[in-house]
């Protein structure tokens, strides 16, 4: 009697223990299939890579927009690097026989070319000085960015004398207007030369900050579609003409595709946050070669060289 009765309690405790373990593994299989049910979150690297390449591709100055910024400061470093940097920006218009305010002859132009060949001096273009200020690239040692404006046909005489030397320049032309013909631009764009935009008519009386909307609007979005259409080429950059420039017509060149823009005055300091705005300095007819290289040394920067002897980033 006594045994079997400790036969009994034994089987009760083997069925407790094993409807015990059903219970618990019904449990959790229920569990891990709510789970595998949960969608997971994205892989963090792959959605940080996709965000990366986004923000890069729609802000290249290196300005995230909030939803970005959230981000923690030490997750990820930055896509760029942004800074400023010192160099001449030299902005002529025409080339005669006499000087003037905005007339170089070709001998004064020669002599300064000569000039800043034998001080080291390396032209360079738009883009590269903006990707250098944007964290991409290098530049020269000593770089110089020469313009001209207004598509001038005595400017000709001027490419002559940089092609021989192996220098370049940016022409800043207009979309109508110009005394240089789509022929002649075709050819100096051939030749290695940049050409931007100079607004469709130049407008001076009343400026760009005077005119309707509609009349800003033409004149800058126009005037890159004319060049795109006749020299193929995208005219990212604008010289506003006469240097007049505001808030509301940084917005209509922002809007109308342009990445950047050049002033008319204020020196050789060119920042990330006013590439709508960089500056320049008028060449003037009557200036002596050693007032020209004073010039061109006041605005030029001596950052540390590289082993290549390049500007270090």
């Amino acid at each position: 009697m006594v045994v079997r009765r400790l036969y009994v309690l034994v089987l009760v405790a083997l069925l407790v223990m094993g409807i015990g373990d059903r219970v618990a593994g019904s449990s959790a299989a229920a569990s891990g299939s709510a789970a595998a049910r949960r969608p997971r979150p994205l892989m963090r690297s792959l959605g940080t890579s996709l965000q990366e390449a986004e923000v890069a591709a729609r802000y290249p100055a290196g300005v995230f927009p909030r939803s970005v910024a959230r981000e923690p400061a030490s997750s990820q470093p930055p896509l760029v690097r942004p800074r400023a940097i010192t160099l001449p920006v030299l902005m002529y218009h025409g080339f005669t026989s006499l000087a003037g305010e905005y007339e170089v002859p070709i001998p004064v132009f020669r002599e300064q070319l000569d000039w800043l060949k034998s001080h080291g001096y390396r032209t360079v273009t738009l883009p590269q000085v903006y990707a250098y200020m944007f964290g991409r690239g290098r530049l020269p040692r000593k770089p110089v960015l020469i313009t001209m404006d207004d598509g001038r046909l005595s400017q000709l005489a001027a490419i002559r004398e940089l092609r021989k030397r192996g220098m370049r320049a940016v022409l800043f032309v207009m979309g109508g207007g110009n005394q240089l013909d789509w022929a002649q631009l075709r050819k100096i764009k051939y030749w290695g030369f940049e050409i931007e935009s100079h607004t469709m008519t130049h407008p001076l009386h009343p400026p760009l900050t005077k005119l309707s909307s509609a009349r800003l609007w033409y004149e800058l979005y126009n005037s890159r579609r004319v060049l795109r259409q006749r020299l193929g080429v995208s005219a990212r950059y604008l010289a506003y003409p006469g240097g007049a420039y505001d808030a509301r017509v940084v917005r209509m060149a922002r809007k109308a595709g342009y990445v950047g823009a050049l002033g008319s005055w204020g020196g050789g300091r060119w920042t990330p946050a006013q590439r709508f705005s960089e500056p320049r300095m008028l060449v003037r007819g009557d200036l002596s070669v050693r007032a020209f290289g004073q010039l061109v040394r006041s605005m030029t920067s001596k950052p540390a060289e590289s082993p290549g002897g390049g500007i270090n980033p």
